[in-house]
């Protein structure tokens, strides 16, 4: 039996050409992805009395991304940083953070606000689900209390304690000097004031904090805290090239 083909274009044809037209529009979708950079949002503090704690901050995550950048990207993408000044105060962290997601389209956020502004940040975090990384706010509580803690917020900064415990450490160990063995006895926490200070681990979360070794002159500075955050996205082996050890 012979069949007719009917005239006109056939079912395979059809979806042959389906298949073509839909690569060719495709086509320069998937460049553009490909090819499309991450944006990262940082707020912090640029103006001001405080101003040293955000121009440190900027300085080192642009050395950093600049590395990363010449090193292929995160993940094959590019960093772009968008950085903004909340001149130091809460009510305008909160408002540029929120501000460089929803307008600039950051998809992360690296937090290098006084605590303050951290706090005002991470309800921003809360709220949009954006992950955040707080890399100046001593504050352990700013991730360790219960209530305050959420899953796409962490916190690299070291605490207050460590402060004391290096600059007292090393302020003792400086020879001739009574001045600052006088501030270190200060400075010092005694191991009541330390039992004051650690957290409760029946209250609150394990904190990853970062420190320094007690002979280190001095605890960790907002550029060495940014740049860390930064290589920290590049991978593990580049963050440990930025940063003392992590605990």
């Amino acid at each position: 039996m012979t069949r007719t083909r009917k005239p006109g274009v056939s079912r395979r044809a059809t979806l042959a050409m389906m298949g073509a037209g839909a690569v060719t529009f495709a086509t320069p979708w998937v460049a553009r992805a490909q090819a499309k950079t991450i944006k990262v949002g940082m707020p912090t503090i640029l103006s001001g009395r405080v101003a040293q704690l955000g121009t440190s901050s900027r300085n080192a995550v642009v050395l950093e991304v600049e590395k990363v950048n010449a090193a292929g990207g995160l993940a094959g993408r590019q960093i772009e940083m968008v950085i903004r000044d909340s001149k130091g105060q809460p009510q305008e962290a909160a408002r540029v953070a929120r501000e460089l997601v929803n307008t600039d389209g950051c998809e992360l956020l690296i937090d290098a606000e006084a605590s303050s502004g951290a706090f005002a940040v991470h309800e921003v975090a809360r709220d949009l689900g954006v992950l955040c990384i707080h890399t100046n706010s001593e504050t352990s509580a700013l991730t360790a209390d219960p209530k305050q803690h959420i899953p796409n917020a962490f916190r690299t900064a070291r605490q207050g304690v460590h402060d004391s415990i290096v600059g007292g450490s090393y302020a003792a160990s400086q020879p001739g000097r009574s001045r600052c063995r006088a501030m270190a006895s200060v400075v010092r926490p005694t191991p009541a004031i330390r039992a004051k200070s650690a957290p409760d681990a029946a209250t609150t979360a394990p904190i990853r904090t970062t420190g320094t070794s007690a002979s280190a002159p001095t605890a960790w500075t907002a550029s060495t805290k940014g740049a860390a955050a930064v290589a920290s996205l590049a991978g593990p082996a580049a963050a440990s090239a930025a940063s003392p050890t992590t605990r």
